[in-house]
Protein backbone atom coordinates (compact mmCIF):
# COMPACT_ATOMS: atom_id res chain seq x y z
CA UNK A 1 0.00 0.00 0.00
CA UNK A 2 1.37 3.65 -1.08
CA UNK A 3 0.13 6.65 1.04
CA UNK A 4 0.71 10.22 -0.95
CA UNK A 5 0.21 13.25 1.60
CA UNK A 6 -0.60 16.61 -0.45
CA UNK A 7 0.35 19.51 0.83
CA UNK A 8 0.54 22.63 -0.07
CA UNK A 9 2.43 26.49 0.51
CA UNK A 10 -0.38 28.22 1.85
CA UNK A 11 -4.22 27.76 2.29
CA UNK A 12 -6.34 28.14 -0.94
CA UNK A 13 -3.55 26.07 -3.10
CA UNK A 14 -5.83 24.06 -4.65
CA UNK A 15 -4.84 20.62 -2.79
CA UNK A 16 -8.39 19.33 -2.81
CA UNK A 17 -8.79 19.45 -6.67
CA UNK A 18 -5.51 17.75 -7.01
CA UNK A 19 -6.07 15.05 -5.08
CA UNK A 20 -9.22 14.33 -6.29
CA UNK A 21 -8.05 14.54 -9.94
CA UNK A 22 -5.28 11.55 -8.43
CA UNK A 23 -7.27 9.50 -6.69
CA UNK A 24 -10.35 9.66 -9.95
CA UNK A 25 -6.94 8.82 -12.32
CA UNK A 26 -6.08 5.82 -9.92
CA UNK A 27 -9.46 4.65 -9.46
CA UNK A 28 -10.13 4.22 -13.51
CA UNK A 29 -6.33 2.72 -13.36
CA UNK A 30 -8.20 0.28 -10.96
CA UNK A 31 -6.47 1.36 -7.58
CA UNK A 32 -9.02 0.66 -4.33
CA UNK A 33 -7.88 4.33 -3.24
CA UNK A 34 -8.93 5.75 0.55
CA UNK A 35 -8.41 9.45 1.50
CA UNK A 36 -8.40 10.77 5.18
CA UNK A 37 -7.59 14.44 6.00
CA UNK A 38 -5.85 14.06 9.26
CA UNK A 39 -6.45 18.11 10.68
CA UNK A 40 -9.86 19.59 9.71
CA UNK A 41 -10.04 23.01 10.26
CA UNK A 42 -13.88 23.62 8.70
CA UNK A 43 -15.79 21.72 11.28
CA UNK A 44 -19.06 20.20 9.53
CA UNK A 45 -21.55 17.91 11.68
CA UNK A 46 -22.30 14.83 9.99
CA UNK A 47 -25.28 13.05 11.45
CA UNK A 48 -24.38 12.86 15.43
CA UNK A 49 -20.66 13.48 14.56
CA UNK A 50 -18.14 16.27 13.49
CA UNK A 51 -16.15 15.83 10.53
CA UNK A 52 -14.43 18.59 8.71
CA UNK A 53 -16.47 19.78 5.52
CA UNK A 54 -13.58 19.43 2.94
CA UNK A 55 -12.97 15.59 3.79
CA UNK A 56 -16.88 14.84 3.45
CA UNK A 57 -17.15 16.84 0.16
CA UNK A 58 -14.06 14.42 -0.66
CA UNK A 59 -15.01 11.62 0.55
CA UNK A 60 -18.40 11.85 -1.55
CA UNK A 61 -16.21 13.10 -4.62
CA UNK A 62 -14.81 9.55 -4.15
CA UNK A 63 -17.54 7.42 -3.77
CA UNK A 64 -16.33 6.63 -0.07
CA UNK A 65 -18.23 6.21 3.09
CA UNK A 66 -16.26 6.24 5.61
CA UNK A 67 -16.62 7.34 9.38
CA UNK A 68 -16.01 10.67 10.08
CA UNK A 69 -13.96 10.44 12.93
CA UNK A 70 -11.72 8.02 11.12
CA UNK A 71 -11.31 10.49 7.93
CA UNK A 72 -10.60 13.29 10.36
CA UNK A 73 -9.28 12.14 13.90
CA UNK A 74 -8.57 16.01 14.73
CA UNK A 75 -11.14 18.65 13.83
CA UNK A 76 -9.57 22.41 15.25
CA UNK A 77 -12.88 23.81 16.82
CA UNK A 78 -12.63 26.79 18.61
CA UNK A 79 -12.88 25.19 21.71
CA UNK A 80 -9.91 22.75 20.44
CA UNK A 81 -7.79 26.01 20.30
CA UNK A 82 -8.64 27.19 23.58
CA UNK A 83 -7.03 24.27 25.34
CA UNK A 84 -4.37 24.22 23.08
CA UNK A 85 -3.35 27.70 24.48
CA UNK A 86 -4.02 27.08 28.28
CA UNK A 87 -2.91 23.96 28.57
CA UNK A 88 -0.18 21.59 26.63
CA UNK A 89 -1.68 19.58 23.91
CA UNK A 90 -1.80 15.75 24.42
CA UNK A 91 0.20 13.76 21.57
CA UNK A 92 -2.36 13.89 18.95
CA UNK A 93 -0.15 11.62 16.46
CA UNK A 94 -1.42 8.00 17.52
CA UNK A 95 -4.62 8.59 17.17
CA UNK A 96 -3.89 10.06 13.85
CA UNK A 97 -1.92 6.56 12.95
CA UNK A 98 -4.72 4.53 14.12
CA UNK A 99 -7.18 6.16 11.94
CA UNK A 100 -4.80 5.67 8.47
CA UNK A 101 -3.92 2.22 9.87
CA UNK A 102 -7.84 1.57 10.03
CA UNK A 103 -8.54 3.39 6.63
CA UNK A 104 -5.56 2.11 4.79
CA UNK A 105 -6.96 -1.59 5.20
CA UNK A 106 -7.15 -3.40 1.83
CA UNK A 107 -6.53 -0.55 0.08
CA UNK A 108 -3.80 -0.50 -2.94
CA UNK A 109 -3.03 3.89 -2.78
CA UNK A 110 -4.04 6.25 0.82
CA UNK A 111 -4.38 9.54 -0.19
CA UNK A 112 -3.93 11.66 3.00
CA UNK A 113 -5.05 15.73 2.47
CA UNK A 114 -3.22 18.50 4.25
CA UNK A 115 -4.86 21.55 5.80
CA UNK A 116 -3.26 25.39 5.36
CA UNK A 117 0.38 25.56 5.13
CA UNK A 118 2.82 22.42 4.92
CA UNK A 119 5.18 23.25 7.00
CA UNK A 120 3.61 25.76 9.63
CA UNK A 121 -0.32 24.68 9.80
CA UNK A 122 -0.45 23.11 13.53
CA UNK A 123 2.79 23.48 14.22
CA UNK A 124 1.27 24.61 17.88
CA UNK A 125 0.05 21.41 18.66
CA UNK A 126 2.30 19.11 17.17
CA UNK A 127 0.12 18.19 13.98
CA UNK A 128 1.89 19.99 11.39
CA UNK A 129 2.32 18.45 7.71
CA UNK A 130 6.05 17.51 8.08
CA UNK A 131 5.16 15.49 11.95
CA UNK A 132 2.16 13.87 10.47
CA UNK A 133 3.45 13.26 7.05
CA UNK A 134 6.99 11.02 9.01
CA UNK A 135 4.47 9.48 11.42
CA UNK A 136 2.05 8.17 8.61
CA UNK A 137 5.25 7.14 6.85
CA UNK A 138 3.54 8.56 3.50
CA UNK A 139 5.08 10.44 0.35
CA UNK A 140 3.95 13.85 0.20
CA UNK A 141 3.11 16.05 -2.83
CA UNK A 142 3.20 19.70 -2.92
CA UNK A 143 0.68 22.18 -4.39
CA UNK A 144 2.38 25.89 -4.89
CA UNK A 145 -0.27 28.34 -6.44
CA UNK A 146 1.55 31.54 -8.07
CA UNK A 147 0.26 34.82 -6.71
CA UNK A 148 2.37 37.39 -7.71
CA UNK A 149 5.58 34.59 -7.23
CA UNK A 150 5.92 31.73 -6.43
CA UNK A 151 7.56 30.26 -3.12
CA UNK A 152 10.76 28.67 -4.01
CA UNK A 153 12.56 29.49 -0.77
CA UNK A 154 9.76 27.16 0.72
CA UNK A 155 9.63 24.37 -1.27
CA UNK A 156 13.80 24.38 -0.90
CA UNK A 157 12.68 24.23 3.03
CA UNK A 158 10.37 21.77 2.35
CA UNK A 159 12.98 19.88 0.71
CA UNK A 160 15.27 19.86 3.60
CA UNK A 161 12.93 18.76 6.07
CA UNK A 162 11.41 15.93 3.44
CA UNK A 163 14.44 14.40 1.87
CA UNK A 164 13.74 11.84 -0.60
CA UNK A 165 9.84 11.48 0.84
CA UNK A 166 9.61 14.69 -1.10
CA UNK A 167 7.71 13.67 -4.68
CA UNK A 168 7.93 16.97 -6.37
CA UNK A 169 5.70 19.48 -6.12
CA UNK A 170 2.76 20.85 -8.78
CA UNK A 171 2.70 24.63 -9.63
CA UNK A 172 -0.51 25.65 -9.61
CA UNK A 173 -2.86 28.81 -11.77
CA UNK A 174 -0.03 29.66 -13.68
CA UNK A 175 -0.99 32.64 -15.66
CA UNK A 176 -0.27 32.30 -20.18
CA UNK A 177 2.34 35.63 -19.06
CA UNK A 178 4.39 33.71 -16.60
CA UNK A 179 4.91 30.19 -17.76
CA UNK A 180 7.76 30.48 -19.54
CA UNK A 181 9.70 31.57 -17.10
CA UNK A 182 8.42 29.26 -15.29
CA UNK A 183 9.28 26.37 -17.08
CA UNK A 184 12.85 28.07 -17.78
CA UNK A 185 13.71 29.22 -14.64
CA UNK A 186 11.58 28.19 -11.78
CA UNK A 187 11.81 24.21 -13.05
CA UNK A 188 15.57 23.95 -13.47
CA UNK A 189 16.16 25.92 -10.62
CA UNK A 190 13.94 23.15 -8.29
CA UNK A 191 15.66 20.53 -10.10
CA UNK A 192 19.28 21.58 -8.94
CA UNK A 193 17.89 21.55 -5.36
CA UNK A 194 16.58 17.85 -5.67
CA UNK A 195 12.68 19.03 -6.29
CA UNK A 196 11.29 17.52 -9.21
CA UNK A 197 8.07 19.66 -11.08
CA UNK A 198 5.40 17.19 -11.55
CA UNK A 199 3.67 19.57 -13.75
CA UNK A 200 2.57 22.97 -14.29
CA UNK A 201 -1.34 23.72 -14.03
CA UNK A 202 -2.41 27.10 -15.77
CA UNK A 203 -4.98 29.35 -15.02
CA UNK A 204 -8.16 28.83 -15.82
CA UNK A 205 -10.74 31.43 -15.01
CA UNK A 206 -13.92 29.41 -14.66
CA UNK A 207 -11.45 27.34 -11.84
CA UNK A 208 -12.27 30.45 -9.27
CA UNK A 209 -15.82 31.64 -10.48
CA UNK A 210 -18.63 32.42 -8.75
CA UNK A 211 -22.52 31.84 -8.78
CA UNK A 212 -24.54 34.62 -8.13
CA UNK A 213 -26.80 33.22 -5.36
CA UNK A 214 -23.61 32.75 -3.52
CA UNK A 215 -22.04 35.94 -4.31
CA UNK A 216 -25.04 37.66 -2.46
CA UNK A 217 -24.26 35.23 0.43
CA UNK A 218 -20.96 36.35 0.86
CA UNK A 219 -21.68 39.59 0.75
CA UNK A 220 -24.73 39.89 2.82
CA UNK A 221 -26.96 41.02 0.18
CA UNK A 222 -30.31 40.31 -1.16
CA UNK A 223 -30.85 38.90 -4.39
CA UNK A 224 -33.70 41.32 -5.64
CA UNK A 225 -34.50 40.11 -9.55
CA UNK A 226 -33.82 37.04 -11.58
CA UNK A 227 -33.60 34.34 -9.21
CA UNK A 228 -33.83 31.67 -12.05
CA UNK A 229 -30.96 33.12 -13.42
CA UNK A 230 -28.84 32.97 -9.99
CA UNK A 231 -26.73 30.57 -11.33
CA UNK A 232 -24.79 32.66 -13.55
CA UNK A 233 -21.04 32.62 -12.78
CA UNK A 234 -19.18 35.44 -12.19
CA UNK A 235 -15.29 35.18 -13.04
CA UNK A 236 -14.10 38.60 -12.72
CA UNK A 237 -15.64 42.39 -11.20
CA UNK A 238 -15.74 45.87 -12.73
CA UNK A 239 -16.54 48.77 -10.35
CA UNK A 240 -18.38 51.89 -12.13
CA UNK A 241 -17.30 55.06 -10.62
CA UNK A 242 -16.39 56.94 -14.02
CA UNK A 243 -18.68 58.60 -16.62
CA UNK A 244 -20.69 56.39 -18.91
CA UNK A 245 -18.33 57.07 -21.81
CA UNK A 246 -14.93 55.86 -20.05
CA UNK A 247 -16.69 52.98 -18.65
CA UNK A 248 -18.15 51.83 -21.59
CA UNK A 249 -14.70 51.25 -22.96
CA UNK A 250 -13.44 49.27 -20.31
CA UNK A 251 -16.87 46.96 -19.93
CA UNK A 252 -16.02 45.96 -23.29
CA UNK A 253 -13.27 44.07 -22.91
CA UNK A 254 -14.78 42.16 -20.21
CA UNK A 255 -16.21 38.98 -20.04
CA UNK A 256 -18.45 37.26 -17.71
CA UNK A 257 -18.44 40.12 -15.18
CA UNK A 258 -20.49 41.53 -12.40
CA UNK A 259 -20.81 45.24 -11.97
CA UNK A 260 -20.55 47.13 -8.93
CA UNK A 261 -21.70 50.09 -8.45
CA UNK A 262 -23.21 52.73 -6.07
CA UNK A 263 -27.84 52.01 -6.35
CA UNK A 264 -27.56 55.45 -7.11
CA UNK A 265 -25.74 55.31 -10.27
CA UNK A 266 -29.00 54.78 -12.71
CA UNK A 267 -27.16 55.58 -15.58
CA UNK A 268 -24.21 52.74 -15.25
CA UNK A 269 -26.87 49.96 -14.24
CA UNK A 270 -28.67 50.41 -17.82
CA UNK A 271 -25.17 50.04 -19.58
CA UNK A 272 -24.49 47.09 -17.62
CA UNK A 273 -27.80 45.73 -18.38
CA UNK A 274 -27.60 46.18 -21.83
CA UNK A 275 -24.28 44.47 -22.39
CA UNK A 276 -25.42 41.17 -20.70
CA UNK A 277 -23.28 41.74 -17.48
CA UNK A 278 -23.46 38.23 -15.00
CA UNK A 279 -24.71 40.19 -11.90
CA UNK A 280 -25.57 44.00 -10.82
CA UNK A 281 -24.17 44.63 -7.40
CA UNK A 282 -25.59 47.97 -6.13
CA UNK A 283 -24.30 49.09 -2.56
CA UNK A 284 -25.12 51.53 -0.23
CA UNK A 285 -28.25 50.05 0.50
CA UNK A 286 -30.08 51.63 -2.53
CA UNK A 287 -33.02 49.69 -4.35
CA UNK A 288 -32.80 50.71 -8.33
CA UNK A 289 -35.45 52.37 -10.41
CA UNK A 290 -38.76 50.38 -11.72
CA UNK A 291 -36.99 51.20 -14.98
CA UNK A 292 -33.64 49.63 -13.76
CA UNK A 293 -35.65 46.05 -12.08
CA UNK A 294 -38.14 45.81 -15.42
CA UNK A 295 -34.89 45.51 -17.85
CA UNK A 296 -32.98 43.52 -15.27
CA UNK A 297 -35.82 40.59 -15.09
CA UNK A 298 -36.27 41.04 -19.23
CA UNK A 299 -32.17 40.49 -19.61
CA UNK A 300 -32.10 37.41 -17.11
CA UNK A 301 -29.62 39.78 -14.80
CA UNK A 302 -29.65 38.92 -11.04
CA UNK A 303 -29.60 42.46 -9.17
CA UNK A 304 -27.80 41.94 -5.58
CA UNK A 305 -28.37 45.03 -2.98
CA UNK A 306 -26.01 45.19 -0.50
CA UNK A 307 -25.85 47.46 2.32
CA UNK A 308 -21.29 47.62 2.72
CA UNK A 309 -19.87 50.77 0.51
CA UNK A 310 -18.47 50.00 -2.86
CA UNK A 311 -14.75 49.68 -1.07
CA UNK A 312 -15.86 47.38 1.63
CA UNK A 313 -17.84 45.46 -1.31
CA UNK A 314 -14.78 44.93 -3.51
CA UNK A 315 -12.46 44.02 -1.01
CA UNK A 316 -14.79 41.31 -0.42
CA UNK A 317 -15.41 40.07 -3.73
CA UNK A 318 -11.78 39.85 -4.43
CA UNK A 319 -11.25 37.51 -1.43
CA UNK A 320 -14.37 35.40 -2.17
CA UNK A 321 -12.44 35.00 -6.25
CA UNK A 322 -9.61 33.84 -5.01
CA UNK A 323 -10.50 31.87 -2.32
CA UNK A 324 -13.99 30.11 -3.74
CA UNK A 325 -13.92 26.36 -2.50
CA UNK A 326 -14.92 23.93 -4.90
CA UNK A 327 -18.53 22.25 -5.31
CA UNK A 328 -19.74 22.88 -8.32
CA UNK A 329 -19.47 19.47 -10.37
CA UNK A 330 -19.03 21.16 -13.49
CA UNK A 331 -16.24 23.00 -12.15
CA UNK A 332 -15.20 20.21 -10.58
CA UNK A 333 -14.76 18.06 -13.59
CA UNK A 334 -13.24 20.68 -15.61
CA UNK A 335 -10.45 21.21 -13.00
CA UNK A 336 -9.83 17.40 -12.83
CA UNK A 337 -9.17 17.34 -16.36
CA UNK A 338 -7.31 20.05 -16.52
CA UNK A 339 -5.05 18.79 -13.60
CA UNK A 340 -5.08 15.26 -15.28
CA UNK A 341 -3.78 16.87 -18.42
CA UNK A 342 -0.91 19.31 -16.68
CA UNK A 343 0.46 16.93 -14.40
CA UNK A 344 3.21 14.38 -15.43
CA UNK A 345 1.71 11.14 -14.12
CA UNK A 346 4.48 8.56 -15.22
CA UNK A 347 7.10 10.35 -12.90
CA UNK A 348 4.69 10.44 -10.32
CA UNK A 349 3.93 6.77 -10.31
CA UNK A 350 7.99 6.46 -10.88
CA UNK A 351 8.64 8.47 -7.91
CA UNK A 352 6.07 7.50 -5.89
CA UNK A 353 5.61 3.70 -6.56
CA UNK A 354 2.09 4.47 -7.57
CA UNK A 355 1.23 1.55 -10.13
CA UNK A 356 -1.67 -0.85 -10.93
CA UNK A 357 -2.47 -3.88 -8.90
CA UNK A 358 -5.72 -5.12 -9.70
CA UNK A 359 -7.90 -5.06 -12.84
CA UNK A 360 -10.53 -2.61 -13.40
CA UNK A 361 -13.49 -2.01 -11.33
CA UNK A 362 -15.13 -2.71 -15.04
CA UNK A 363 -14.52 -6.62 -14.19
CA UNK A 364 -16.85 -7.45 -11.28
CA UNK A 365 -19.45 -9.99 -10.59
CA UNK A 366 -22.92 -9.40 -9.94
CA UNK A 367 -22.42 -8.39 -6.04
CA UNK A 368 -20.25 -5.64 -7.51
CA UNK A 369 -16.84 -7.11 -6.22
CA UNK A 370 -14.05 -7.67 -8.22
CA UNK A 371 -14.64 -11.66 -9.52
CA UNK A 372 -12.28 -13.65 -7.52
CA UNK A 373 -11.50 -15.91 -10.50
CA UNK A 374 -10.24 -12.97 -12.63
CA UNK A 375 -8.59 -11.73 -9.46
CA UNK A 376 -6.52 -14.72 -9.29
CA UNK A 377 -6.22 -16.09 -12.81
CA UNK A 378 -5.66 -12.59 -14.46
CA UNK A 379 -2.30 -12.25 -15.92
CA UNK A 380 0.55 -10.00 -15.55
CA UNK A 381 0.57 -7.46 -18.02
CA UNK A 382 -3.84 -8.18 -18.97
CA UNK A 383 -5.84 -6.16 -21.17
CA UNK A 384 -9.36 -5.65 -20.67
CA UNK A 385 -12.31 -6.02 -23.46
CA UNK A 386 -16.14 -4.89 -23.56
CA UNK A 387 -17.70 -3.77 -20.56
CA UNK A 388 -19.03 -4.07 -17.52
CA UNK A 389 -19.51 -7.44 -16.38
CA UNK A 390 -19.92 -9.20 -20.22
CA UNK A 391 -15.83 -7.60 -19.95
CA UNK A 392 -12.87 -10.09 -20.45
CA UNK A 393 -9.51 -10.91 -19.78
CA UNK A 394 -7.37 -11.68 -23.05
CA UNK A 395 -5.87 -14.16 -21.30
CA UNK A 396 -1.32 -15.13 -21.53
CA UNK A 397 0.57 -17.07 -18.90
CA UNK A 398 0.05 -16.73 -15.36
CA UNK A 399 2.55 -16.96 -12.85
CA UNK A 400 0.13 -17.22 -10.01
CA UNK A 401 -0.34 -20.32 -8.28
CA UNK A 402 -2.70 -20.80 -5.04
CA UNK A 403 -1.04 -22.21 -1.77
CA UNK A 404 -1.62 -25.81 -0.97
CA UNK A 405 -1.32 -26.88 -4.39
CA UNK A 406 1.33 -29.05 -5.87
CA UNK A 407 -0.05 -29.01 -9.69
CA UNK A 408 2.13 -27.66 -12.01
CA UNK A 409 0.56 -28.94 -15.26
CA UNK A 410 -0.62 -25.66 -16.64
CA UNK A 411 -1.67 -24.57 -20.14
CA UNK A 412 0.89 -22.44 -22.04
CA UNK A 413 -1.69 -20.88 -23.87
CA UNK A 414 -4.30 -19.98 -20.97
CA UNK A 415 -1.70 -20.50 -18.12
CA UNK A 416 -4.74 -22.35 -16.41
CA UNK A 417 -4.73 -25.70 -14.54
CA UNK A 418 -5.30 -28.85 -17.19
CA UNK A 419 -7.91 -30.13 -14.85
CA UNK A 420 -9.89 -27.23 -14.29
CA UNK A 421 -13.04 -27.92 -16.03
CA UNK A 422 -15.59 -25.51 -15.04
CA UNK A 423 -15.33 -23.12 -12.25
CA UNK A 424 -13.26 -23.40 -9.14
CA UNK A 425 -15.92 -23.22 -6.65
CA UNK A 426 -19.78 -23.66 -6.74
CA UNK A 427 -19.68 -19.78 -4.62
CA UNK A 428 -18.14 -18.22 -8.12
CA UNK A 429 -21.65 -19.80 -9.94
CA UNK A 430 -23.57 -15.86 -9.94
CA UNK A 431 -19.96 -14.91 -11.80
CA UNK A 432 -20.10 -17.91 -14.24
CA UNK A 433 -23.36 -16.70 -15.14
CA UNK A 434 -22.64 -12.98 -15.72
CA UNK A 435 -19.85 -13.93 -18.30
CA UNK A 436 -17.18 -12.90 -16.57
CA UNK A 437 -15.62 -15.90 -16.82
CA UNK A 438 -11.93 -15.28 -18.47
CA UNK A 439 -11.25 -15.92 -22.09
CA UNK A 440 -9.05 -18.93 -23.40
CA UNK A 441 -8.32 -20.38 -26.32
CA UNK A 442 -10.96 -23.42 -25.63
CA UNK A 443 -14.71 -23.17 -25.65
CA UNK A 444 -16.25 -21.10 -23.01
CA UNK A 445 -18.20 -23.10 -20.31
CA UNK A 446 -22.20 -22.96 -20.70
CA UNK A 447 -24.04 -20.38 -19.74
CA UNK A 448 -25.19 -22.23 -16.44
CA UNK A 449 -23.60 -24.55 -13.93
CA UNK A 450 -24.85 -28.60 -13.91
CA UNK A 451 -28.05 -28.51 -11.62
CA UNK A 452 -26.02 -30.44 -9.29
CA UNK A 453 -23.94 -27.61 -8.01
CA UNK A 454 -26.19 -25.58 -6.09
CA UNK A 455 -25.68 -21.69 -6.46
CA UNK A 456 -24.73 -19.64 -3.92
CA UNK A 457 -24.63 -15.97 -4.84
CA UNK A 458 -22.16 -13.60 -2.67
CA UNK A 459 -20.62 -16.17 -1.25
CA UNK A 460 -17.31 -15.03 -3.14
CA UNK A 461 -16.96 -12.21 -0.38
CA UNK A 462 -17.03 -14.53 2.51
CA UNK A 463 -15.13 -17.58 1.79
CA UNK A 464 -12.84 -16.46 -1.05
CA UNK A 465 -9.98 -13.56 0.09
CA UNK A 466 -10.14 -11.32 -3.55
CA UNK A 467 -6.00 -11.58 -3.40
CA UNK A 468 -3.39 -14.41 -3.18
CA UNK A 469 -2.78 -17.09 -1.23
CA UNK A 470 -6.35 -18.62 -1.17
CA UNK A 471 -7.23 -20.49 2.05
CA UNK A 472 -8.50 -23.73 -0.31
CA UNK A 473 -5.76 -25.68 -2.16
CA UNK A 474 -6.47 -25.85 -5.89
CA UNK A 475 -7.25 -29.58 -5.93
CA UNK A 476 -9.90 -29.19 -3.21
CA UNK A 477 -11.79 -26.66 -5.82
CA UNK A 478 -10.78 -28.53 -8.75
CA UNK A 479 -13.30 -30.92 -10.13
CA UNK A 480 -11.93 -34.60 -10.96
CA UNK A 481 -11.61 -35.80 -14.31
CA UNK A 482 -14.87 -36.80 -15.80
CA UNK A 483 -17.34 -35.44 -12.56
CA UNK A 484 -19.90 -32.59 -13.10
CA UNK A 485 -20.00 -32.03 -9.36
CA UNK A 486 -17.27 -30.69 -6.91
CA UNK A 487 -15.66 -31.87 -3.63
CA UNK A 488 -18.38 -30.74 -1.00
CA UNK A 489 -15.44 -28.75 1.05
CA UNK A 490 -14.93 -26.87 -2.11
CA UNK A 491 -18.13 -24.46 -0.65
CA UNK A 492 -17.81 -24.29 2.77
Amino acid sequence: MIGLYIGSTQGYSGKNLVTLALGQHFQREGQRVGYMKPIGAVPHKIGNQIGDEDAYFMQQALGLSENPSLVTPVVITRDFRMRAFLEDCANLLPGIVDSYKKLSAEKDLMLVGGSGSFLYSGKYCGVDGVSVSQALGTKVILVDRYLQEYNYDYLAAAKEALGDDLVGVILNDVPEHFREEAETLIVPFLKRRGVDVLGIVPHDPIMFAVRASDLAVGLGGRLVTAPPKSDKLVVNFLIGTMQVENFVTFFKRQKDVAILCGGDRADLQLVALEGNCSALILTGNLYPNDMILAKAEDKGVPVIVVRDDTFSVAKKMELMLTREKLRDRSRIEHGTKIVQQSVNMAMLKKTSACKPTRPSRTLVSGFGRACPIAVWLAPRPFAATGSGAAGQLSNQRSERTCRGSNSTNRSEATGFPHSWRAFPCTCCSTCWRSNAWPATKRPLPPRSPPSSWPSRPGACRSAWPLTPPFTAPLSACSPSSGSSSPPSGCTT
